[in-house]
């Protein structure tokens, strides 16, 4: 398995709640996990990907994302070997999450 971070700037996108959600059902997260169990957010437009797939099919899936959302965008993808971070939001649930969470 691989671990990548991926940047997408959509063009003419203010609104990236659709994008966020097509991104999810790709499997994409905007968090991310610490060796201590935390969770935090990523910044806006920055995704967290952990498969097998290499990186080109990584971005074949993210463009397939943004021609769903009709929007031309700037994409980066990176596979990783490691992952620090400073300066990230905790993740706080959303009712959505705590909703599936009961549910399962």
């Amino acid at each position: 398995m691989f671990e990548y971070l991926i940047r997408v700037e959509l063009h003419d996108e203010h609104d990236y709640a659709a994008f966020h959600a097509a991104m999810a059902k790709r499997g994409f997260t905007r968090t991310i996990t610490g060796d201590d169990g935390a969770v935090y957010d990523l910044p806006t437009g920055s995704y967290y990907a952990r498969t097998a797939r290499g990186h080109e099919d990584v971005r074949t899936v993210v463009e397939s994302a943004v021609a769903e959302m009709r929007r031309e965008a700037e994409i980066v993808v990176a596979r990783t070997a490691g992952i620090v971070w400073s300066g990230l939001t905790p993740h706080t649930k959303t009712l959505g999450e705590m909703i599936l969470a009961l549910n399962r």
